[in-house]
Formats: C-alpha cells, structure tokens, sequence
C-alpha cells in the first residue's frame, strides 16, 4: 500500500513512539477519542460518522 500511494499522493509517516512530530493531529485524535467516541458506542465507521457529524 506504501509503494501504490506514494506515486500516487505521497505519504509522510511519523515514526512510532514520537507523537510530538504531529501535535496538532494527536491532540485532536485524543479529544475526539475523549469526548466522541469513548462516550458512545459504535459499530462500524458509518455508525461513527453519523455520531461526530450529528
């Protein structure tokens, strides 16, 4: 998947264990986890974008 989408879109990884290399991403993935998806429970990803978007 790599090779396919890098000639496509190119990827940027952030390597394991350095969430600071990203720090607007991770704290909006960690209060989305607190306040939206912790809180409710969900069954698929279609499910999920029905609860954050409503």
């Amino acid at each position: 998947m790599n090779d396919w989408a890098g000639e496509r879109v190119g990827l940027a990884f952030i390597p394991p264990g350095q969430p600071w290399r990203n720090g607007y991403i991770e704290s909006f993935n960690g209060r989305l986890r607190d306040e939206c998806l912790n809180i409710n429970s969900v069954l698929s990803p279609t499910q999920a974008r029905v609860v954050i978007t409503g």
